[in-house]
């Protein structure tokens, strides 16, 4: 009978500290980056030439890439809603005409595009959202290119 006492004051007191350092009562919400989430690519233009490409991209600070028998040009790839109505607003103030193309990219560029848009919400910078873009393109760019293909 003295041992079931005994067990019994350890597991109240176990209890009673346990709720004193440990909060489980939290309502505090955690953010979950879904990997399930389609990227949109804003594509103004496909052109026969690199030159012409060029001049579309560097017009509108896009990157190039060569595609089958053409070369297209990317403004932004997005995977984030905020951020494709931001850039949709923003392409619309400057009478840009885009096509919302939906692509495949390497897994390691996911995860850059996922800490890059996680910025691009916090900003309220205009200037710092269209950096942060200029980067991931890029970044993309840069694994477009290493890969050879966006899958």
């Amino acid at each position: 009978m003295k041992s079931l006492y005994t067990i019994l004051i350890s597991v109240i007191t176990s209890i009673l500290i346990g709720t004193l350092f440990m909060d489980v009562s939290s309502t505090e919400e955690q953010e979950v980056i879904s990997t399930n989430q389609e990227i949109v690519a804003f594509q103004i233009g496909a052109y026969k030439t690199l030159e012409n490409a060029t001049k579309i991209s560097d017009l509108y600070d896009g990157i190039v890439i060569k595609e089958e028998e053409h070369f297209t040009v990317y403004v932004a790839i997005l995977s984030n809603q905020i951020n494709i109505d931001r850039m949709i607003n923003h392409l619309n103030e400057l009478n840009v005409y885009y096509f919302l193309k939906k692509i495949e990219t390497p897994y390691l560029y996911k995860d850059e595009l996922y800490k890059y848009e996680e910025l691009m919400k916090k900003t309220t910078s205009d200037v710092a959202y269209l950096k942060l873009i200029q980067q991931s393109l890029k970044k993309y760019k840069e694994y477009y290119e290493n890969q050879g293909s966006t899958s």
